[in-house]
């Protein structure tokens, strides 16, 4: 494994899912030991009267408390392994892959019942293959680093491409265009064939071939949501946060340094 030093910051599961976690071991070792209890001081007259059906039940009851018990918080632990936050990278998991920032790509999958929030990233490893992590389970501010450093390691190479004269694309779906798909590789392959670009130069920027200048136009953007206004106050372009734009953090982060507004 790749040796990048100490991680600067480890972050674990939330509240909410470390007490599920708590609930159902000691609910589950409660019910096994219950359960048990009651099976052996009962043995006798239940097996006198069903015989072998009244072993089969208690192997059965046994079996699904054993399920609750371990099974369920086994997966919890796997789907929310701590990730590990470093300057040019993180892992997900002690012993995880160290993903670049400056490989990466990514972008956030919204939550549907909260503004400015999301459920789950997508990003590709150093290889480009997607992977995921269900941010539901992690704390509220637990991504802060993520998208930091994600900036602070690319935001000074984009601005200097745009100081040479050169572009930076961005990808984006239409947020009214429902993408549904099983499977990662399914989605992201209809999500990338249907994606449009955003380009951005040191004079503009660009929507699916609309230009806007920076000095004609009022733009705004905050975690993926775009709003490009007339100087009085009209709207004239609104991406949501379903438009799923990739490396919206970057982006952001280019829009506010080039607008003249």
């Amino acid at each position: 494994m790749e040796n990048n030093g100490k991680a600067k910051k480890v972050v674990g599961r939330n509240l909410r899912f470390n007490l599920l976690l708590f609930s159902c071991l000691a609910l589950g070792c409660y019910g096994l030991f219950a359960t048990n209890k009651f099976f052996l001081r009962d043995f006798e007259r239940g097996y006198s009267v069903t015989g072998n059906k009244y072993i089969f039940g208690i192997v059965v009851v046994n079996f699904f408390l054993i399920l609750f018990t371990f099974l369920i918080p086994y997966f919890v632990l796997k789907l929310y392994p701590k990730i590990y936050y470093y300057d040019e990278g993180f892992r997900v998991g002690k012993n995880g892959e160290f993903i670049y920032y400056e490989k990466m790509d990514y972008f956030f999958t919204p939550a549907y019942n909260k503004v400015k929030s999301f459920v789950e990233i997508k990003y590709t490893n150093n290889e480009g293959d997607w992977k995921h992590i269900v941010a539901a389970g992690y704390p509220s501010k637990g991504f802060d680093l993520f998208q930091q450093d994600f900036v602070n390691i690319n935001y000074p190479k984009a601005m200097k491409c745009l100081e040479n004269g050169e572009k930076i694309e961005f990808l984006f779906n239409d947020p009214k265009a429902k993408l549904t798909s099983f499977g990662m590789k399914k989605f992201m392959k209809k999500k990338l064939d249907q994606a449009m670009k955003i380009i951005v130069t040191r004079e503009s920027i660009t929507f699916d071939n609309e230009v806007y200048e920076w000095d004609k136009y009022k733009i705004f953007v905050n975690l993926g949501n775009i709003i490009v206004q007339e100087e009085d106050g009209t709207n004239i372009l609104s991406l949501g946060a379903h438009a799923l734009i990739h490396r919206p953090n970057l982006l952001e982060a280019l829009i506010e340094t080039l607008r003249k507004n």
